[in-house]
């Protein structure tokens, strides 16, 4: 499995079926856009590691798929998210 950057600042990468976490556990990567028809085999299930996002698109022409991509990252590297506080009666 190979990683390629699509983006200059190396934040967003593309990349076939994922079959070998490891590369993407040493680049700290912590947000996966699965946007193909299968689930990747093995995500790793450590409680606050990594954010798996399964969004299947079919018959999805190349092209957009890579817009698709980078309007998915945008929003994850730019959006604030913030935990939920227990006192509005939602755990954390």
């Amino acid at each position: 499995m190979e990683l390629f950057p699509s983006d200059r600042e190396g934040r967003l990468f593309i990349s076939p079926d994922i079959d070998n976490w490891q590369p993407i556990l040493d680049l700290d990567i912590r947000v996966i856009i699965d946007l193909d028809d299968d689930l990747d085999i093995g995500v790793p299930e450590v409680p606050n590691q990594m954010l798996y996002i399964y969004y299947p698109i079919e018959d999805m022409p190349e092209r957009q798929g890579a817009l698709y991509n980078k309007a998915f990252a945008d929003y994850v590297c730019c959006a604030e998210i913030s935990p939920m506080q227990p006192e509005f009666g939602a755990g954390i």
